[in-house]
């Protein structure tokens, strides 16, 4: 029975280590999950909004019912529920004090503002709800050709999208976006 101190010892350890109340993790038996309910799979969200400037009326009928007008005292206006921060931020304030005071075409044309510097996540929600991600850059086609008439050396007739232009002399210090290969080393 000499042995009996550290036998008890090393039995309390081992009965503490694995007794639920000892750590933080609680064991839940393995319950098979419930079969899913019987009947059609639930429907996607529907698109008829998307008649209505798609994605812009989806998001609208997902934020605010599609009021364009709407202000009900929670800080956010208009059929996008922008916050008055957001509208100041990306220049709102030029069509009206608030969005929900603004045109429908106006609350759109700052929300692309807002899609290209935020992404879809500025309205969370609405934008899992109809498969929007990322951000995009919404630009007239003609836009670019403008652009590129403006570059030295391009012909007018030519469009050169992705066309890197530097002053003569300047030299590459870091690889482009996408690119494999690396600047030369000085």
């Amino acid at each position: 029975m000499k042995y009996a101190p550290l036998t008890i010892a090393l039995a309390t350890v081992l009965l503490t280590a694995v007794s639920p109340g000892a750590s933080h993790a609680t064991y839940a038996p393995q319950v098979a999950s419930p079969l899913p309910a019987s009947g059609p799979p639930p429907k996607p969200a529907s698109l008829a909004c998307a008649k209505s400037h798609w994605p812009w009326g989806c998001v609208a009928k997902c934020e605010s019912g599609g009021d364009w007008h709407i202000n009900t005292g929670n800080g956010h206006f208009g059929g996008l529920q922008f916050s008055q921060s957001t509208w100041e931020a990306f220049g709102g304030l030029k069509y009206a004090p608030r969005a929900d005071l603004a045109k429908r075409t106006e609350q759109i044309h700052i929300a692309r503002k807002v899609v290209e510097v935020q992404g879809w996540g500025a309205w969370p929600h609405c934008s899992r709800r109809y498969g929007l991600k990322g951000r995009m850059k919404l630009e007239k086609p003609q836009a670019e050709v403008t652009k590129n008439r403006l570059a030295p050396e391009v012909t007018k007739n030519r469009l050169a999208p992705g066309l890197l232009i530097m002053p003569r002399g300047a030299r590459l210090n870091a690889a482009l976006p996408g690119s494999r290969t690396r600047p030369p080393l000085r």
